[in-house]
């Protein structure tokens, strides 16, 4: 039976791993155990999800490959929506839209590797710095997902693909509206795709001349719009839509002529640039001189009057204070008493 907390877990198991690699184990054996698989594999797949991770992470980063959704292939099922029979890994080399380097994926690891899932979320976009939401960014799940030996369209080499169905849950608002965009797009011709999750170690092969990937561990699928396509590069049949045309061919108008514009702008640098490195005229270097001899007096004489703003600043507060000083007021002295004076000879003194 599936597992809730780390406490569930048995002893064994919950003493051989960390809490991080627990966790790994737990999503990886719920994965499996909902697909149907016994007990023993389940524990397997879990197992290894929860270790080779943590040995792949030293080898690459997070990649993240793109597919496009078949219109063909959607169907509405009890709580949701159904993509079926989506390809979310196939034999090849592909560069994918995260680590942007090429990878050849041989179909050995693959099919090996195939069920080595952590975590069959279905995500409405890739995590990035932002933690994803189980509210708003959660819309459903991958389901039976498989290794299919035959899997082979117009322009592979080698046959051979992780298969697996996209479901779209109505138990939230978020899997609802997905689920209508998804197929708003599919019926217009411009479908959406999803973007698997995946990591594990690589090596390079020098008969080959190329990195290959030696193990997989997946960790769900992201929903995203076809243009992100445009950074991986897959063999020529998984970058076509069903009816086999490219995404070079499915291109709109606006799309090839802000394209066109781009390159137009991109040579027109590339030629200012090339007259750049030739090297500036002698006269042009010389008024370049002079400019910078110019400005070095103008921001001297700039530091001065800075230095006189300073002190005119220091006058005015000093005024400030002495106008708000009350001026001092004549105080007459206290009058002496009569008796206290003394009178002249030939004088007197009287009060009135």
């Amino acid at each position: 039976m599936p597992y809730r907390t780390i406490a569930d877990l048995p002893e064994n198991i919950r003493n051989s791993l960390t809490e991080e690699e627990a966790k790994r184990f737990i999503a990886a054996f719920n994965v499996a155990y909902k697909d149907g698989k016994d007990e023993e594999t389940c524990f397997k797949i879990a197992m290894a999800a929860a270790k080779k991770r943590e040995a792949s992470a030293a080898h690459s980063a997070m990649r993240m490959l793109n597919r496009t959704l078949s219109f063909s292939n959607y169907i509405e099922v009890d709580g949701g929506m159904l993509v079926k029979d989506v390809p979310l890994l196939a034999v090849g080399e592909w560069r994918d839209s995260a680590v942007g380097t090429p990878l050849y994926y041989p179909a050995k690891v693959l099919e090996r590797d195939a069920l080595n899932w952590y975590d069959n979320s279905f995500w409405a976009r890739h995590g990035g710095k932002v933690p994803r939401s189980v509210v708003s960014d959660l819309i459903g799940e991958v389901r039976n997902i498989r290794y299919d030996g035959s899997y082979k369209e117009n322009g592979m080499v080698e046959p051979g693909a992780i298969l697996g169905d996209i479901y779209y849950s109505y138990s939230t608002q978020a899997g609802k509206d997905a689920a209508a965009q998804a197929l708003a797009r599919a019926k217009a011709g411009n479908p959406l795709a999803v973007s698997v999750e995946h990591g594990g170690g690589e090596k390079y092969n020098p008969k080959t001349k190329r990195m290959e990937a030696t193990d997989l561990w997946f960790g769900g699928v992201a929903s995203v719009v076809r243009g992100a396509c445009e950074r991986c590069v897959m063999p020529r049949a998984n970058e076509a839509d069903a009816d086999g045309t490219t995404g070079d061919e499915s291109m709109d108008e606006e799309t090839q002529k802000a394209l066109s514009a781009l390159e137009a702008r991109l040579k027109a640098c590339e030629e200012k640039l090339a007259a750049l490195t030739e090297g500036p005229p002698a006269e042009v270097a010389e008024e370049v001189a002079e400019m910078g001899k110019k400005l070095g007096a103008a921001l001297e004489q700039l530091k001065e009057l800075e230095g006189v703003k300073k002190m005119n600043a220091t006058y005015e507060e000093r005024i400030k204070a002495l106008e708000k000083t009350p001026n001092r007021r004549t105080v007459a002295e206290q009058e002496r008493e009569l008796e206290q004076l003394t009178v002249p000879d030939g004088y007197s003194v009287r009060r009135v």
